[in-house]
Protein backbone atom coordinates (compact mmCIF):
# COMPACT_ATOMS: atom_id res chain seq x y z
CA UNK A 1 0.00 0.00 0.00
CA UNK A 2 0.97 3.47 -0.76
CA UNK A 3 0.41 6.66 1.49
CA UNK A 4 0.76 9.95 -0.41
CA UNK A 5 1.35 12.93 2.67
CA UNK A 6 1.05 16.38 1.74
CA UNK A 7 2.09 19.17 3.80
CA UNK A 8 2.55 23.17 3.50
CA UNK A 9 5.98 24.52 4.23
CA UNK A 10 6.02 27.20 7.49
CA UNK A 11 9.18 29.35 7.50
CA UNK A 12 10.94 25.99 6.04
CA UNK A 13 9.67 23.14 7.65
CA UNK A 14 6.28 20.73 7.95
CA UNK A 15 3.58 21.90 9.30
CA UNK A 16 3.24 21.12 12.58
CA UNK A 17 -0.22 19.19 11.81
CA UNK A 18 1.90 17.46 9.15
CA UNK A 19 4.48 16.21 12.32
CA UNK A 20 1.65 15.05 14.48
CA UNK A 21 0.37 12.82 11.70
CA UNK A 22 2.92 10.95 10.46
CA UNK A 23 4.12 10.15 14.41
CA UNK A 24 0.35 9.35 15.58
CA UNK A 25 -0.36 6.71 12.76
CA UNK A 26 1.43 3.16 11.71
CA UNK A 27 3.25 2.95 8.64
CA UNK A 28 4.69 -0.81 8.90
CA UNK A 29 4.58 -2.44 5.22
CA UNK A 30 3.47 0.90 3.64
CA UNK A 31 5.40 3.17 0.80
CA UNK A 32 5.24 6.52 2.11
CA UNK A 33 5.40 9.21 -0.42
CA UNK A 34 6.04 12.97 0.91
CA UNK A 35 4.94 16.22 -0.97
CA UNK A 36 4.88 19.75 -0.34
CA UNK A 37 3.72 22.99 -1.23
CA UNK A 38 5.10 26.98 -0.31
CA UNK A 39 4.71 29.84 -1.87
CA UNK A 40 8.07 31.46 0.01
CA UNK A 41 9.61 29.05 2.06
CA UNK A 42 12.55 27.01 1.02
CA UNK A 43 11.47 23.00 1.79
CA UNK A 44 14.34 23.44 4.67
CA UNK A 45 14.40 20.02 6.33
CA UNK A 46 11.27 19.12 6.54
CA UNK A 47 11.56 15.75 3.65
CA UNK A 48 14.14 14.63 6.19
CA UNK A 49 12.28 15.30 9.70
CA UNK A 50 9.42 13.65 8.99
CA UNK A 51 11.05 10.84 6.96
CA UNK A 52 12.67 10.27 9.96
CA UNK A 53 9.13 10.88 11.88
CA UNK A 54 7.52 8.39 10.05
CA UNK A 55 10.14 5.63 10.57
CA UNK A 56 8.25 2.76 10.27
CA UNK A 57 7.46 2.91 6.38
CA UNK A 58 9.59 2.65 3.39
Amino acid sequence: MTEFIGYPIWWGGAAWLANHFVTDHDFISKKVILFAASSSSPLGSSSSDLTTMVGTGD
